[in-house]
């Protein structure tokens, strides 16, 4: 894992402005994943490793992460307003009527997500990372380091797992046997599923608002478009 360096005063997050800080970390001379790719069975081991090493370590200043939608009262806005035209942008109303023919689906998703993150708050909380992806790991000769610690915050290991742990369950054995601690499926149901609704979030408010045709605007509409496809397709016991 790579820790940013501390400054003058032992702190590693600077403040610079009102909305923005600044860490600083070591260079690398080494090659980062790429989101979406495949890893094969011993780099998911070699990541619960790090991963169950993090979970143990004793907290110390990282906020408690948000377990509930970062958007959730925008999309629910939007799943209030399908039946009128969107004019804000070329983009508006396609999402509308993409969203309109997907809304049900939605709304069971969101209910099932309510339904989990119940559960999930009463779970043991313990340092995670927040974003394990493929992009996150960098390859430095033999090692791994996990990189990019932006999303850092206390939450159920599960935060972190639901990314690496595949369906042979290899992955929840090796970090039962490092930790001592059952891997919950409801977690790794629940984050997976805050995933997807995050996304359908942040990109449906992004093109109700005010905008013009950009590479922006492209991507969060095609990338819209595939989100709503992929939550279409999730049957219920793969979420409950």
């Amino acid at each position: 894992m790579l820790a940013p360096v501390p400054g003058c005063g032992g702190e590693t997050v600077r403040p610079v402005g009102p909305r923005h800080a600044v860490a600083v970390f070591p260079f690398l001379a080494g090659t980062p994943g790429r989101w979406g790719e495949a890893r094969p069975a011993s780099e998911r081991a070699v990541l619960i490793d790090m991963l169950a090493a993090l979970h143990q370590s004793a907290p110390a200043g990282p906020p408690v992460a948000a377990i509930g939608l970062a958007r959730r009262e925008d999309l629910n806005a939007a799943l209030r307003n399908l039946g009128q035209p969107w004019r804000a942008g070329p983009f508006a109303e396609p999402a509308r009527v993409l969203l309109a023919g997907a809304a049900d689906q939605i709304r069971y998703l969101l209910e099932i997500f309510d339904r989990l993150a119940g559960a999930v708050r009463a779970s043991e909380f313990v340092v995670t990372h927040g974003e394990p992806h493929p992009g996150n790991v960098m390859r430095v000769g033999s090692r791994r380091m996990l990189i990019d610690w932006d999303m850092v915050g206390l939450g159920p290991p599960e935060r972190d797992l639901w990314m690496v742990v595949s369906e042979t369950g290899e992955e929840s054995r090796r970090y039962a046997d490092l930790t001592g601690r059952s891997v919950d499926p409801a977690g790794l149901a629940m984050y997976r599923l805050r995933w997807i609704l995050d996304d359908i979030s942040a990109f449906v408010n992004r093109l109700r608002i005010e905008h013009r045709r950009t590479a922006d605007t492209e991507h969060a509409w095609l990338a819209l478009k595939e989100t709503v496809a992929g939550a279409a397709q999730l049957r219920p016991d793969s979420v409950e």
